[in-house]
């Protein structure tokens, strides 16, 4: 998936969102008994805690400094990725918001289980995959034999 994709999917979800407005979902089917709002849904969720835990320790220089507020994207400071990562701040939110959206939807819907670690392996293979994209569209650096001294 590249990140054209991954915007329309993105702003998809928008659309659906309207759509899906009058749409009764079974509580059964609900992940916990949390309050449904949107804080819920993508971050406080018992069950999807452990999804952005591994998230973070496998992509951030500082897992534990993850908020809420970074996935807003509100001005707060970006979480700082990785050196060596061709991604930025947003291809790792949008991915995130992304697995766990399909997954969410998967046990609603399919009645599948949502398991964090299957949302988390979803996302890592996104990430991965754009990681490798950007780095192929990057100009190749000459390399310059080092001056003997």
């Amino acid at each position: 998936m590249n990140v054209k994709e991954v915007d329309d999917t993105i702003i998809s979800q928008a659309i659906c969102e309207k759509f899906c407005q009058n749409l009764q979902i079974r509580r059964d089917r609900l992940l916990c008994g949390g309050i449904d709002d949107d804080e819920h849904f993508l971050w406080s969720c018992p069950s999807k805690r452990p999804f952005w835990n591994t998230l973070a320790s496998r992509f951030l220089r500082d897992p534990p400094s993850l908020q809420y507020d970074h996935l807003l994207m509100n001005g707060l400071r970006k979480p700082q990725l990785l050196f060596d990562l061709k991604l930025s701040p947003f291809d790792l939110i949008g991915c995130a918001i992304l697995a766990l959206w399909q997954a969410h939807w998967k046990h609603i819907f399919d009645d599948k289980p949502f398991w964090p670690d299957e949302a988390a392996a979803r996302a890592t293979q996104m990430l991965r995959r754009m990681h490798v994209e950007n780095k192929l569209a990057q100009p190749r650096r000459s390399r310059q034999p080092h001056p003997v001294v």
